[in-house]
């Protein structure tokens, strides 16, 4: 919140701290704002950007585009503001190359500004969410065991219409792009 990070500037506190933002929000701050989030201790910001297809961000209703995730990148590189990026993959109903196109534009984006992180995750259903219903239509059979929901991990396929040949593909780049996670085990 910009009233904390004023605070944090006017009580001379000098820390570091990081938090999560909207992509929305993050676009909508002037540069004045940014500056005063970096002065306040800002250092990290966590944003699910979901996706950079227009076609998926419909789907899953995120009111925004490719272009304001690369204007966030940017800007918040110009302010020293480190940004890890989160990215799905693998939605219900879209086809194979939504998946390729994924990888092709999450590796734009990395190559745009190198500085940001940039995690992909395959789409994993879970109860209660907006897309479960369509998972269960598109063929996706829940565990029937707490035991098995236990398991359900978004690092591997959870799904019957993502190809087993996108598993090595996505660890494979997050070793690359995310190095941070490459010890989670993926089958």
């Amino acid at each position: 919140s910009m009233e904390l990070a004023k605070r944090f500037i006017s009580e001379g506190f000098n820390l570091k701290w990081a938090a999560s933002a909207h992509p929305k929000s993050i676009c909508d701050m002037t540069n004045e704002e940014l500056e005063i989030l970096k002065r306040s201790g800002l250092t990290r910001l966590l944003i699910g950007a979901e996706s950079g297809s227009a076609e998926e961000l419909k789907l899953i209703k995120k009111s925004i585009d490719a272009d304001m995730i690369f204007n966030i990148s940017r800007r918040c590189a110009k302010h020293g503001i480190f940004v890890c990026f989160t990215f799905v993959t693998g939605y219900p109903s879209m086809q194979s190359k939504n998946i390729e196109n994924a990888f092709e534009f999450v590796k734009k984006l990395k190559d745009y500004e190198p500085s940001h992180e940039i995690k992909l995750h395959f789409y994993g259903p879970y109860p209660g969410t907006p897309l479960y219903d369509l998972a269960l239509d598109s063929g996706f059979i829940p565990p029937n065991t707490l035991e098995g929901w236990a398991e359900h991990d978004y690092y591997n396929i959870l799904t019957p219409w993502v190809e087993e040949k996108y598993h090595p593909m996505l660890r494979h780049f997050n070793e690359e792009y995310y190095p941070y996670i490459s010890h989670l085990k993926t089958t």
